[in-house]
């Protein structure tokens, strides 16, 4: 029971997480778009994809070679055969290593000379889009081989040259691609944009892994506890192998999360679209959906086993999934807390985002389901008790008790969670006025659930009906027909209810649409930041402007190796200030010598 109900709720949960994450991109894009900066034509968008997708699959072939033929190296110098206990592995490796580094040789040839040529092709998206894929890609294989490297160093597994080659090889390719990005700064929004997401995705990576390694750290000890305390068992002493093997996992997981989070992302990126993303749909959401499943199945354990429906006397064996929950709801709990300390902290005073939008009505959406679920569950038990058996006697004794304990516990931990968050999406969208109405998430909400709901309605009362017409036509009409449609009859009255209810909310947004149209919506605006030195910090910090959109142009009237200009605290709020309420929809900002000027400009007619 206990994978059916936390993991249930868990799975419930991460879908709506990647919906979520879907319309906070849309959000996103419709925030960063507008014109970028004019590049060089260059060589062309078709003839340079072709030439980074194909650097790109030469890269990964050359990988493949070069780490079977190491991995082989390092097996045969443990005492194994080279690749295997034959020569085709061999013969791969070779083969991949071959044609991948000299495919790959060609490509970066060709690539560096347009680069020489053609000013902007430094700047090209596919060009960034490569060496963003070729970290991801690299980063993803060195986390699963430092896995199984740290299993021998800690004792656990034996040597595998295998996973050696795969670790050294990748992560020189991390290694030089990384060199490579840091040596060519971003220049447009359409490239820091392609840097900062491999920097989000490396950083959920991280955290996820470093929470599945926080899990199996903490599992092991507590169920060898409990079964040791409660439970006549016999234990081997592996679970330390469990503990050592999982606390590798989470070494790799918190590396790669402190690397790319903490020392790249949660001060320099904060506020921004994507920061929101990161820490409301998988920072928090995360630890929300590891609360609620072990908190789920602990309650309907109580439940169940104080009404006396577990079917068991044995009242350690009937909670023994509780130390598996109180290792998730621990994991859970530490990176829900952390990730609301983020927030409070980075985004004091701003007003509300999408992704805090979307972040409250997936919990609202988790909440209502769950509610949902719990009131056809007590319905169905309510019409079933109402129905006898031919000889008029009631069920066996204890029929009701599982069903009553599953109910209650869907109500229990789905009430509170779906009014907590749905009452405070209302007061936000009394105050929001229109961009709160009128939100993407907001919308994708309301008519997902009043369509879902209006689906489910439709089609079981279709199912009742055809069983009371049937039993009409066939003169068997009975009670019986109650007890074959109770699940249908049970979701009827469910989902009426919930169709009932947001057609009204629906209503009362359409009411207020014209009201709420009144609202200025938040005005869009292209800057163009004008300086020496590097310009990535400043424009990030311009960019937390609602609306606005920055691009860089650099001075070339200043010396080699001018610092990037440097400002206040103060002098940032009053820069951003001054770019938030100029009238003008270009705004181009020139800082020299610390010191700025904000100038409107529109673009001249002929």
């Amino acid at each position: 029971m206990f994978g059916d109900i936390a993991f249930g709720l868990v799975g419930l949960l991460f879908p709506l997480v990647v919906i979520g994450g879907i319309i906070a991109a849309i959000a996103a894009a419709r925030r960063d778009d507008g014109p970028d900066e004019v590049d060089e034509p260059g060589i062309g968008t078709v003839r340079r994809v072709f030439l980074y997708g194909i650097a790109l699959v030469a890269l990964i072939f050359a990988g493949v070679g070069l780490s079977l033929l190491i991995g082989g190296a390092l097996d045969a110098v443990g005492g194994d055969t080279v690749i295997g206990e034959s020569d085709t592995g061999l013969a791969i490796g070779l083969s991949f290593t071959l044609v991948g580094v000299t495919a790959w040789l060609v490509m970066a040839f060709l690539a560096q000379r347009t680069v020489e040529a053609h000013a902007g092709e430094q700047r090209a998206q596919a060009r960034r889009l490569c060496l963003a894929l070729a970290r991801g890609i690299a980063l993803v294989i060195v986390m699963v081989n430092a896995v199984q490297a740290g299993r021998f160093l800690t004792g656990v597994g034996e040597f595998e040259g295998g996973n050696w080659g795969w670790l050294l090889v990748w992560a020189g390719i991390w290694v030089v691609h990384h060199r490579l990005v840091a040596a060519e700064p971003a220049p447009s929004a359409a490239t820091r944009l392609i840097d900062r997401l491999y920097l989000y995705f490396a950083s959920v990576a991280g955290l996820w892994t470093l929470l599945g390694g926080m899990v199996g750290v903490l599992e092991a000890p507590l169920s060898t506890a409990y079964d040791n305390a409660f439970r006549d068992s016999i234990i081997d002493g592996s679970w330390t192998e469990d503990v050592r093997t999982s606390a590798v996992v989470a070494a790799v997981g918190g590396a790669v999360w402190g690397w790319h989070w903490l020392g790249r992302l949660v001060r320099r990126d904060a506020i921004t679209t994507l920061w929101r993303v990161y820490v409301y749909l998988f920072g928090v959401l995360t630890g929300v959906a590891l609360v609620l499943g072990p908190a789920t199945t602990i309650l309907y354990d109580v439940l169940e086993w104080a009404l006396r429906a577990s079917g068991t006397s044995d009242e350690a064996a009937h909670f023994a999934s509780v130390p598996d929950a109180t290792a998730l709801l621990v994991a859970g709990l530490a990176t829900w807390a952390y990730h609301r300390v983020v927030l409070i902290e980075g985004q004091a005073g701003q007003a509300g985002s999408e992704p805090q939008r979307v972040y409250r009505y997936v919990l609202a959406a988790a909440g209502l389901v769950a509610l949902a679920a719990g009131l056809t569950t007590l319905f169905a038990l309510v019409l079933e008790a109402l129905v006898r058996d031919e000889d008029g006697l009631f069920r066996q004794v204890d029929w009701w008790r599982s069903p009553l304990a599953l109910g209650l516990t869907l109500l229990i931990v789905g009430g509170p969670l779906w009014a907590r968050y749905w009452v405070g999406a209302q007061r936000a969208t009394e105050s929001g006025g229109a961009e709160e109405r009128e939100s993407l998430s907001r919308r994708v909400f309301l008519f997902g659930i009043f369509g879902v709901a209006v689906l489910v309605l439709l089609v079981n009362l279709t199912i009742v009906l055809y069983q009371v017409f049937e039993a009409v036509l066939d003169s068997t009409l009975s009670s019986a027909v109650i007890e074959d449609t109770r699940w249908s009859l049970a979701m009827v009255l469910t989902a009426g209810a919930v169709t009932v209810y947001y057609w009204l909310v629906l209503r009362e947004d359409q009411a207020a649409a014209p009201e709420a149209a009144a609202t200025p919506a938040a005005r869009r605006r292209e800057v163009v930041l004008i300086a020496s030195g590097g310009l990535e910090d400043l424009a990030r910090e311009l960019e937390r402007v609602e609306g606005v959109r920055v691009r860089l142009w650099r001075r070339l009237d200043a010396p080699t190796g001018t610092p990037p200009p440097a400002l206040r605290a103060e002098e940032l709020d009053a820069l951003r200030a001054q770019v938030a309420t100029a009238d003008a929809d270009r705004v181009a900002v020139i800082v020299t010598d610390g010191r700025y000027d904000v100038l409107p400009y529109a673009i001249a007619d002929r």
